[in-house]
This record gives structure tokens, sequence and C-alpha cells, in this order.
């Protein structure tokens, strides 16, 4: 059986990227993100990953199976749902450290976007105060 997997990479096509600056008088700005994902595929934008042919998937219960044939249904089933969890949650926890790092450079940046409006903030005041 080929087994297809969902590649933990998120879709460079630029789905839900809200990483992306635009040109605004001059500066850079974060686009905002309306809230929805693009490209409506079922899989979340996501590139799937076709595994190799003779590889096994220990995270069905066929793959359990193969690797440990005095295995019982049940247990087989039990180990199955355990690996299948063990990718997810190593999937979620890249894109929980992808998602952190974004954030991490969107604080930076207007922090900075910050700093320099409220020096420019300051020498307009000045202007005012000359006229």
């Amino acid at each position: 059986m080929d087994a297809e997997d969902s590649d933990p990479a998120r879709d460079q096509s630029g789905a839900n990227d809200d990483s992306e600056l635009s040109e605004s008088s001059g500066d850079k700005q974060p686009e905002e993100s309306s809230g929805k994902r693009k490209g409506g595929s079922k899989n979340g934008g996501r590139k799937k990953k076709k595994k190799a042919s003779g590889a096994l998937d220990m995270a069905t219960v066929e793959g359990q199976l193969a690797s440990d044939p005095g295995l019982s249904l049940e247990d087989a089933k039990l180990q199955a749902k355990r690996e299948y969890n063990r990718q997810n949650a190593a999937r979620a926890r890249v894109r929980n450290k992808e998602m952190v790092e974004d954030l991490q450079k969107k604080v930076a940046f207007l922090t900075k976007r910050t700093e320099d409006l409220q020096r420019e903030n300051e020498v307009l005041h000045a202007q005012v105060k000359v006229l």
C-alpha cells in the first residue's frame, strides 16, 4: 500500500503567509490577514509527500503488523495510533516554533516602527513650536 503523509513544511506558495511585507509610503509593514486560508485544498495548503514504496508506515495497523507479526490486532491499532499522534505532535511543534519565530520578527519590526514614528513625531512637534 502506497501511503501519503502531509509534509510538516508549509506550502511555499504563500498560503496564509502573514510574514510578507508590502511597500507603503516608503516603510515596510506586515500585511493584514483576513483570517482565511488561501488555496482551499482539504490539506490546509500543505504539500503531500509520498513515501518510498518499500518504506513501512508505522502509523498504520498494517505497518505495525508487518514490523511485529506476533502483535495482536488491538495492540497494533494502539501502537499505530500512538505513532500517528507522535508524528502529529512533532509536526505541531515545528509549526508552533515557526509561528513563534514569525511573531518575534513582527514584534521586532513593529517595535522599531513605533520608535521611528515617535522620533518623527518629536521632530514634527518641534517644527510646530518653531512656527
